[in-house]
């Protein structure tokens, strides 16, 4: 019995550092949406439904990420807060596929424009030496790509460890 609980205290440490880090990509996320919506070719002057998905996924962040590390710390009854963790989580993970699906189409797109070279699409440029051309990646979209990514990488092996956890000998299921 004693073995049982310290797996799945294991579980849970580790469940709760993978959302830690899912926090941190969100936070990537909100970064680079932030510079994106003061941009002259962002979303105040492009008015698409695409920019529902990066308002959803800033807005339902916060929430949904506080719930799932709830979910992790808690000990006693807790079936409505796994309930909501999986809701909000599937909705993050569909807004985020839909700002991946967004900026990803605009990387493979420079790409593409540039002979297969992501180099030439990805421009680093702290002094500000060389202004980015109209066919890079701003860096403000790959914070919101690389944040996106992250965020849906590490929750999504985190609510795998608390699905196997909701399985165990001390839970009936996850909810």
């Amino acid at each position: 019995m004693a073995y049982v609980v310290q797996e799945a205290m294991r579980k849970s440490c580790f469940a709760i550092v993978l959302s830690i880090l899912a926090t941190l990509g969100w936070l990537v996320f909100i970064g680079g949406f932030g510079k994106h919506e003061h941009d002259e070719d962002g979303f105040k002057f492009q008015l698409k439904t695409s920019a529902f998905v990066y308002w959803a996924l800033a807005l339902a962040g916060l929430p949904g990420i506080i719930f799932t590390l709830a979910y992790g710390c808690s000990t006693g009854c807790h079936k409505c807060l796994g309930v909501l963790m999986v809701f909000l989580n599937i909705c993050m993970f569909v807004f985020a596929g839909g700002v991946l699906q967004d900026t990803g189409t605009r990387i493979a797109n420079c790409i593409d424009q540039h002979n297969s070279t992501f180099r030439a699409c990805v421009v680093f440029n702290p002094e500000k030496k060389l202004a980015p051309t109209h066919l890079s990646v701003q860096p403000y979209e790959q914070c919101e790509f690389a944040g996106a990514l992250l965020y849906c990488l590490f929750q999504s092996i985190a609510l795998t460890i608390h699905f196997a956890k909701g399985q165990g000998t001390d839970y009936a299921s996850l909810a």
